[in-house]
């Protein structure tokens, strides 16, 4: 059993560097408006490293609206240079990016306006995803890499315009009542 270490928005990167399989990283309540990226993190089956919040928030917190220019901008590029529209080559500018990460569980965490992306896994392996609550954003889960592989994502939720009804929808969803 590793050690439970608490992270705020200014020390989040540090304490990141210092993960040891085993440990779980609590984020406390706060807005964490930079990016997390996790690089090299290796875990093991019996020990894997555990990040959590309660009451934290992961993103920039835009949104679609605040986005809307910037994308259309960035997507017309792309057609202007022949390719096809679109963010989908911006996946990889998520809240949380995990690169070369093995035995990793994300737990528990909010998202909000993530634009492009929520969380982003490049070349990682043994990653579970379980109670996340992703608000905004054109991806909530992108996934890229030969060697990515053994992905358990259970229990999230995402709502990629948050304006209209999504919540009573994924409440209704979960509850098991009829949608009208």
């Amino acid at each position: 059993m590793g050690r439970i270490r608490d992270a705020h928005p200014e020390d989040v990167h540090r304490k990141v560097r210092q993960l040891s399989p085993g440990d779980q990283l609590r984020l406390t309540a706060g807005e964490y408006k930079q990016p997390i990226v996790l690089s090299a993190l290796v875990g093991s089956e019996v020990d894997p490293i555990t990040i959590c919040g309660s009451g934290a928030v992961l993103g920039s917190g835009l949104t679609f609206r605040e986005y809307r220019k910037t994308g259309n901008e960035l997507a017309a590029a792309q057609e202007a240079a022949g390719r096809f529209p679109g963010l989908y080559y911006l996946a990889d500018n998520a809240a949380l990016v995990l690169k070369n990460c093995q035995w990793i569980n994300i737990e528990k965490l909010d998202f909000e306006g993530c634009w492009p992306t929520a969380v982003y896994l490049e070349n990682c392996q043994h990653i579970t995803l379980r109670g996340l609550k992703i608000s905004g954003g054109t991806f909530a889960i992108g996934a890229t890499g030969i060697t990515t592989r053994h992905i358990l994502i259970e229990d999230c939720d995402w709502v990629q315009d948050p304006s209209g009804n999504g919540w009573e929808i994924c409440e209704a969803l979960r509850d098991g009542r009829t949608i009208e």
